[in-house]
């Protein structure tokens, strides 16, 4: 600088200084210029921009004000852009690379930077290239030939240009395998391999938010990437076969140390922005030893590479081994569990649920105008649910007869939920005004004086027009039309338990379109005994895909004398129970509104006797309404029908109704035609051709002559249908079908998933033993080792002494570790998670577009298990039932019992397989609540994040209306770890609410279940036989109109399997029914003790040991209840007759509680009420039989149904006979529940008996023997001591053994 100065005179600074000023000048003179420039003559302006640049190079030494002064600016940028987009010329691409290397990363705001390079770095051959990558393999091989390209360009090429593009295509093929490679890995949840690749290829330039390297990649970088990422592969790949902490530490390990120059040290500062990219991509996926680690030490990253280090070499193998199973599954369920799990009603509503705006016709609005009479306006259309419905409010307390239009919605719904048939027949009559009837009266005194039997209408025509009340179908239907999809299928259920129809095609009363409610059938099941089968005993099927003979009622014109529905009764039902809806019905007017055009569906099942009217199943169609105006539901029942039933006016038929006539007539489908006007007809020579006189018949002889005909025309005609088939016309004829709506098809393919998840792991395990297997192979978790640890946990309460020298602390110390070693087995098993548990808890836990789309996914899952374990079921089934029936036809002698031993073991194996092929959701959400458990015992308290959202899985069940089992019937074990924790999410879901807790407790078939179903409208499971296992749950909300009146916010209503189960051996039974009933009672407010009849002696004995162990458990504070309901009572009078019966029994109550409390020396207790708060004279309900009639046709009793509300009004209002009752709350049962569990749990011999006189005796025995024994040893040591004192005074010289004689010594 110095020689420079005095040569020229000049300052070095100051001429750098005005070179820089004057090419800042040039550069913004250049950039203003670019406003001007046209893509057309790019070439020559990219050649200018190029030289420009060049030059600065030149003169300042570096790109620096190239990047600062022109690529920075905006008006640059959108040139280049325009031109990327418009121009496909290589030789522009070539300039563009050179304008852009090799800093382009360095300009801090170039938005449209990734498109320009991908432009500029594409050849035409690699334009609109896709390179699928599926593995590192495949990438090794594209590095290795991108490599090898790069180097041939360098050697056999002279120009710059060739060996430029080679480099270019080179940069792009790379970039392109490892941004595919990346985007595989990340579709197969291979996170971590991906965050391998990202840590290496982020070393050299590589973009994570633009996707593309910032510069054309080098020899050296190439060759970089090929060998770092070879022997990166090779050491994950190694390490994860291992262990997943290991190969998480050498990840993080990897992100710290790679550099492409060793001897380069990596600034602390790197490191962390290291990472923090490695943390931010993983996400929350780091197991918690990685995580303390990389917090733990930080700021010493020289001591967190040593210590990543001793991970990955395994010199923390004991640290490692600990944590290593708990943090496998964890990491599969951080994907799944970090969302947190809405309840389903914070979801978005359903598409359903916005009000569609119609252009109403006269039918429309008159059904918008009866919507609102009924108070439904808001309601419409689908917005009515299942939930809404099934809530304790004002008619839970107290039924009267609807008062007003507004009262039939909710009187109809009640009572169809409580199964009273008498629902359908609810009306209102219009008011009438006094002063027009009194004028009416006054007017008409004068038709008294003129002749009593002249019947000629003097009155003016429009005296006498009346105002009808709301036809009772018309409410029924437009309840229809308000209910969502679940509440139709709920409505459903109780139709058909009811023995009503159904709706099966509806048409809309704004558009006219006809929908076929699919959803709402698919759930219903029917029972029959078919004599065409030889199969001795009931069926049970879903009627979705049951294929039975169709008999299809239709009407031409209109008929005066003859009600088609009516005549559909005859012929179905012989207990004269309206099946279908006619005129002769109460409440029936000749103008409803809703039914013109409803397709009703009903079955016929046979219950296997003499006098069955169809040896099997039949289904019966009803086309309500003239079937000259419904062409498309015509069509339809015309496309599934096995046998039509046409009923003919008396009056002339329309055109129209003629051509339709000549249709069926000609139809291959057999026709048996009804005439109206005829007393007598000529029958046809065909017998699939029928004509039958209808004028003036006897209605039994009719009704017989009709279901003769049928008979012959389905043996003629023999053709089935199903739903299925159904499904497929409705299709076809344009129907509106609920189940292919977005919502219940995303459900419905949720759960085929799950399905195909299922028969997959069938496949892969080769599965020999068919579902049994498959069960186990799923739900590993509740198994043996669910069974052996419940076990063990009673068993350290109720320790027994094994040897002499054996102390209770050893025997206490080998059950722990016994229970922690099957546990750790439990998590063995669970980890890695199964597909199938894997995916049913990512089902449950990703958030849903549509509140319904959870529970359409389980009640798919549902369908579909029953269908998968139908078939299986039936073949077992038929096996047990024919063994049963050889081990019975074994003749006597004396090898019975040899050949009927084997029979007896096989049924037991068929019992037991039978068990294992049922799969129910309850099953699924029990291996739920045993990951849980195992978890948390494991982690000794302390449950990962990913674990904690599982109990939301099951309030989520609870609140949707799922009951959550209490206690596992399996294993007859109350898994508590898994309730309190529920019940804890619960508690922050609703509030610490208060509750009324109402059990139920009854011998098996005693029908528990069908109670608690038709006070509370719930599903309980409903069959004869071990239906219900163990105890469920279930929650029902109070209105908050009645809250205050009541005391509690909700209902939990406790079912409980049967007691005496005959499943079950006598001893397992006596301890597993006394174990129970004494949880249920102890947990419920109030109990219901369930008796068939009126005899409760059946319940004594389980009464006297509930007593006895209240008494024995001191520590938990009890204040239990019971009510009496004998069912299946005849005489109306029974509660007055059998006073002497029920004072029997309060003494033997009484005289069993006295005993009790002297066996347990308890003072104070005179009565059965001290212990259980009891009273005869208002805790005794006699109920009526449940069915009217003989099953499986026979509807629910009415008269049941109402002594069901009366139990509920008394169970309700329980602060009204029990003085200063308080409720529980939710924390309060949660508690309740534990203690009396744990106190369950350390009692054991009062169980083993039968009934308190048993233990007495038992007792009494026990001292008898213990005086016994002391008396004989007493009497062995007396006599030995005075043998040794004689002995020790040679007073006896000899004693001889098995002798009596003693030689004894003479004295002198």
């Amino acid at each position: 600088m110095d020689t420079y100065k005095i040569i020229t005179g000049e300052d070095v600074e100051e001429v750098w200084g005005e070179n820089i000023l004057s090419y800042e000048a040039k550069a913004e003179t250049l950039i203003q210029s670019v406003k001007t420039w046209s893509v057309t003559d790019c070439k020559f302006h990219l050649t200018r921009l190029l030289d420009f640049k060049n030059s600065l190079f030149e003169k300042t030494g570096s790109h620096r004000m190239w990047l600062l002064k022109c690529l920075s600016n905006e008006i640059l940028q959108n040139y280049l852009l325009e031109v990327a987009r418009e121009s496909t010329d290589m030789n522009l691409r070539l300039l563009m690379c050179s304008l852009l290397e090799p800093d382009l990363y360095k300009v801090g705001n170039f938005p449209n930077q990734k498109l320009i390079m991908n432009w500029a770095y594409q050849t035409e051959e690699d334009s609109n290239e896709y390179i699928p990558v599926s593995d590192f393999a495949e990438l090794d091989r594209i590095l290795q030939c991108a490599k090898k390209e790069v180097e041939d360009s360098r050697h056999a090429f002279s120009s710059s240009e060739q060996e430029h593009s080679a480099t270019r295509k080179a940069t792009n093929t790379v970039n392109l395998a490892l941004n595919s490679l990346c985007k595989t890995l990340g579709d197969d949840g291979q996170e971590e391999a991906r965050v391998l690749i990202l840590s290496i290829i982020t070393v050299i330039g590589y973009s994570r938010k633009n996707k593309t390297f910032n510069h054309l990649l080098s020899i050296n970088e190439i060759r970089f990437l090929q060998s770092e990422l070879h022997d990166a592969f090779t050491r994950y790949s190694s390490l994860r076969e291992q262990c997943p902490i290991r190969v998480q530490a050498y990840l993080l390990l990897t992100a710290l140390t790679v550099s492409t120059d060793k001897e380069i040290r990596i600034s602390p500062r790197e490191k962390g922005e290291r990472v923090q990219l490695l943390q931010t991509e993983m996400k929350d996926k780091l197991s918690n030893t990685i995580t303390s680690v990389v917090e733990k030490m930080q700021n010493d990253w020289e001591l967190l590479e040593n210590e990543l280090h001793s991970i990955i070499e395994g010199r923390q193998e004991e640290e490692l081994s600990r944590t290593m199973r708990n943090e496998e599954a964890t990491c599969q369920l951080n994907d799944i569990l970090v969302k947190k799990v809405a309840p389903l009603l914070e979801l978005p509503k359903t598409d359903e649920h916005n009000s569609p705006v119609y252009d109403l016709n006269e039918k429309g609005r008159s059904f918008m105008d009866l919507l609102q009479k009924l108070g439904l306006e808001d309601s419409y259309p689908k917005k009515m649910t299942r939930a809404s419905v099934l809530v304790i409010d004002r008619l839970s307390l107290n039924v009267k007869a609807p008062k007003t239009e507004k009262d039939l919605s909710s009187h109809y719904l009640y009572k169809l939920m409580t199964l009273d048939y008498k629902a359908r027949y609810l009306f209102v009559k219009p008011e009438t005004n006094n002063m027009d009837y009194k004028k009416d009266i006054a007017n008409d005194a004068d038709d008294d004086d003129g002749d009593f039997y002249d019947c000629v209408d003097k009155s003016v025509s429009g005296k006498n027009c009346k105002h009808t009340h709301i036809h009772p179908m018309d409410v029924h239907m437009a309840i229809f039309h308000c209910s969502s999809d679940f509440l139709r299928q709920y409505i459903y259920t109780k139709l058909s338990a009811c023995q009503f129809s159904l709706p099966l095609l509806v048409p809309n009363p704004c558009t006219d379109e006809v929908e076929f409610p699919l959803w709402a059938l698919r759930q219903i099941r029917k029972s029959w005994h078919s004599k065409t089968q030889t199969c001795g005993k009931y069926h049970n099927r879903q009627m979705f895909n049951t294929s039975v003979p169709i008999v299809s009622f239709i009407r031409l014109g209109v008929s005066d004398s003859n009600s088609k529905s009516q005549i559909l009764n005859d012929v179905i039902n012989k207990q004269k129970h309206h099946v279908f809806f006619n005129r002769h019905c109460k409440g029936s007017t000749s103008d409803s509104l809703l039914m013109n055009g409803v397709v009703e569906i009903a079955w016929y099942c046979p219950g296997g006797k003499k006098d069955d009217i169809f040896d099997d199943c039949v289904a019966f169609l009803n086309l309500h309404g003239d079937a000259a105006e419904h062409s498309k539901q015509l069509e339809f029942l015309q496309a599934v029908s096995t046998v039509n039933v046409l009923l003919l006016s008396e009056h002339p038929m329309s055109p129209k109704a003629k051509e339709i006539s000549q249709v069926l007539s000609k139809s291959p489908v057999p026709l048996i035609c009804l005439f109206s006007g005829k007393n007598e007809i000529l029958q046809s020579k065909n017998p699939t051709k029928v004509r039958l006189a209808a004028k003036n018949r006897n209605q039994a002889e009719f009704s017989e002559e009709l279901v003769s005909s049928i008979k012959q025309c389905i043996s003629e005609h023999n053709q089935t249908a199903s739903m299925e088939l159904f499904c497929e016309e409705a299709k076809k004829q344009q129907f509106n079908v609920d189940e292919y709506k977005p919502s219940s098809q995303e459900g419905h393919a949720k759960a085929q998933t799950l399905m195909a998840v299922l028969k997959d792991l069938s496949m892969k395990n080769h599965m020999k033993d068919g579902l049994p297997t498959l069960k186990e192979t799923i739900l590993p978790l509740q198994g043996k080792l669910w069974h052996d640890w419940c076990t063990k946990n009673k068993e350290q309460y109720r320790l027994k002494m094994k040897e002499k020298n054996y102390s209770i602390e050893k025997h206490q110390s080998e059950i722990w570790s016994k229970m922690t070693y099957l546990r750790n087995e439990q998590q063995q098993k669970a980890s890695p998670l199964n597909d199938f548990m894997r995916s049913f808890i990512e089902c449950l836990t990703t958030p849903a577009q549509f509140e319904d789309i959870h529970i359409y996914m389980l009640q798919w899952l549902r369908i579909l298990l029953e269908d998968l374990t139908t078939c299986e079921l039936a073949s077992l089934e038929a096996d047990y039932h024919s063994t049963w029936t050889k081990m019975k036809n074994v003749p006597k002698g004396k090898d019975k019992a040899s050949y009927v031993s084997p029979l007896h073991k096989k049924l037991d194996d068929i019992a037991t397989k039978m068990a294992a092929t049922t799969v129910g959701i309850q099953h699924i959400m029990r291996e739920v609540s045993q990951l849980y458990e195992a978890i948390n015992i494991s982690e000794k308290g302390s449950i990962n994040n990913a674990y904690e959202m599982l109990p939301k899985l099951g309030v989520t069940m609870l609140i949707s209306g799922y009951p959550l089992e209490l206690m596992d019937g399996d294993a007859a074990h109350v898994p508590s770890v898994w309730i309190n924790a529920v019940l804890d999410e619960l508690i922050k879901t609703l509030g610490d609410k208060k509750v009324f807790v109402l059990s139920i407790l009854g011998i098996q078939s005693s029908g528990k279940s069908t109670l608690l179903n038709t006070m509370f409208g719930l599903q309980f499971a409903v069959s004869a036989g071990r239906c219900t296992r163990g105890a469920f749950m279930q929650l029902i909300e109070v209105d908050s109109s009645i809250r205050n009146d009541l005391g509690y916010d909700f209902v939990i209503i406790v079912d409980t399997e049967g007691l005496r189960s005959p499943e079950l051996s006598t001893k397992i039974s006596l301890n597993h029914d006394n174990e129970l009933a004494t949880f249920i009672i102890g947990i419920g407010d109030v109990t219901v003790i369930n008796i068939m009849g009126e005899n409760p002696s059946e319940m004594h004995d389980i009464l006297q040991i509930c007593v006895q162990a209240f008494l024995r458990m001191k520590q938990v504070k009890f204040n239990p209840s019971c009510i009496f309901v004998h069912q299946n009572v005849a005489e109306s009078s029974a509660g007055d007759k059998n006073i002497e019966g029920r004072r029997r029994l309060l003494e033997k109550l009484d005289e069993m509680a006295q005993m009790a409390a002297k066996e347990e020396n308890v003072e104070g207790i005179t009565c059965f009420s001290d212990v259980i708060q009891f009273n005869i004279e208002s805790q005794v309900f006699y109920f009526k039989n449940l069915l009217e009639g003989d099953p499986p046709m026979a509807p629910i009793n009415p008269s049941y149904s109402q002594n069901v509300q009366e139990l509920k009004t008394k169970l309700l209002t329980i602060t009204s006979w029990q003085e200063k009752y308080t409720f529980s709350s939710l924390t309060e049962f949660k508690y309740r529940v534990s203690d009396l569990w744990a106190a369950l749990l350390k009692e054991n011999f009062v169980f083993s008996f039968k009934n308190t006189v048993e233990m007495m005796v038992y007792s009494s025995l026990e001292h008898k023997f213990g005086v016994w024994s002391w008396e004989l040893r007493k009497h062995s040591l007396s006599h030995q001591t005075k043998l040794e004192n004689q002995i020790g005074s040679n007073l006896i010289q000899q004693v001889t053994l098995g002798k009596r004689s003693l030689t004894k010594c003479t004295t002198n």
